[in-house]
């Protein structure tokens, strides 16, 4: 971590290692949502740190904590209002709460 924060190696960080981190802090070392968003964060933003997504991982990371759902509906949830005029298929009636939001009940 030290030679990225230095500049001195540059770093892909793909979703799926941002999701599996965060289920990991939050599940098994009991880390709150807001403790990952304000200490994944400022990884995320590193100049070093290559994400087409950093942009849609701050505003997913906004809505796990705001929100209080889980990080991987949260990015879905992003994914839905960029990319898909905001449809959403789940069962998760919450999600259906979030403004922008066109949530549809599985058949």
């Amino acid at each position: 971590m030290r030679l990225v924060e230095a500049g001195d190696v540059r770093v892909r960080l793909l979703d799926t290692v941002v999701f599996e981190t965060v289920f990991t802090l939050e599940k098994l070392f009991n880390r709150s949502k807001r403790d990952i968003k304000d200490n994944f964060l400022p990884i995320i933003d590193l100049p070093d740190v290559v994400s087409s997504s950093k942009r849609r991982l701050h505003e997913a990371f906004a809505l796990y904590v705001d929100r209080n759902i889980s990080f991987g509906d949260a990015f879905h949830v992003r994914v839905a209002l960029d990319e898909e005029d905001g449809q959403i298929i789940t069962f998760d009636r919450a999600i259906g709460r979030i403004p922008g939001v066109k949530r549809t009940e599985p058949a």
